[in-house]
């Protein structure tokens, strides 16, 4: 099963993890579960997107009382200098989940947000496109974070 790959080679401890000088956060509230899937390695590249570039991370958040309509997850690009090539690693990132991870309770009618973290440089000049395409095409809600060491991706969110 695809979904098990992602849980023996790509699941990360705790509610932090850190890339290129960047530390993303997301801590999870009374009664939820969070997990950290790091999607920037060969095991996620050869299983799932033949080597294309990806995103670094993906955030899976859930409360245990509800139904996986309500969870969110989130396609996270820690470092990014260079705004659209970070949005080309988010969208590779999203579209090989819905299409090599659907059915696989990943969430498939989850909230599905996606998060560039720059330290240097700016969101992309046509950053309000990249971010119509990213909701029209793919279902996702992307947001650009100017954040030289950390970030915390609840409150960039507002979840």
């Amino acid at each position: 099963m695809p979904f098990n790959c992602l849980l023996m080679h790509c699941l990360r401890l705790g509610n932090s993890v850190t890339e290129q000088g960047i530390t993303a956060v997301f801590q999870p509230k009374h009664g939820e579960v969070a997990l950290i899937f790091q999607t920037d390695k060969d095991e996620f590249k050869n299983r799932y997107a033949k080597q294309k570039p990806v995103s670094d991370f993906i955030f899976f958040c859930k409360k245990i009382s509800e139904p996986p309509s309500k969870a969110v997850i989130v396609f996270v690009e820690l470092g990014g200098n260079k705004g659209s090539k970070s949005a080309d690693q988010l969208r590779e990132t999203v579209t090989t989940v819905k299409n090599k991870l659907t059915g696989q309770s990943l969430g498939d009618s989850a909230h599905r947000y996606a998060v560039v973290a720059y330290s240097a440089g700016s969101a992309p000049k046509d950053h309000a496109q990249v971010i119509k395409e990213f909701r029209d095409k793919l279902g996702t809600s992307l947001k650009f974070k100017h954040a030289p060491t950390r970030i915390d991706i609840r409150e960039v969110l507002g979840v």
